[in-house]
């Protein structure tokens, strides 16, 4: 595995805006993901990562935690824990 750097807090507030948008909507996380990869090329090598964790059964909270901030990790825990999370 190699080291990430966090990600901007522009382009963190970027990617939950997509996502949170797109799961809104009626699409699945893996969906949703595909579609930010697709529509963002600088984003493809990060999300390949996220993509790749989730499909060994990985918490999407642990598949972020190196691309967002801890506080933000800790949020989404929480609503891991809630079960209000969907599952990819």
């Amino acid at each position: 595995m190699r080291f990430r750097r966090l990600w901007s807090r522009k382009r963190q507030a970027e990617f939950f805006n997509r996502l949170s948008y797109l799961l809104e909507n009626g699409f699945d996380l893996q969906t949703a993901l595909a579609l930010i990869q697709r529509s963002c090329s600088k984003w493809s090598a990060d999300i390949d990562v996220i993509v790749a964790d989730l499909a060994q059964g990985k918490l999407l909270s642990v598949c972020l935690a190196r691309f967002v901030n801890p506080s933000i990790i800790a949020e989404l825990t929480l609503v891991e824990l809630h079960g209000q999370q969907q599952r990819f």
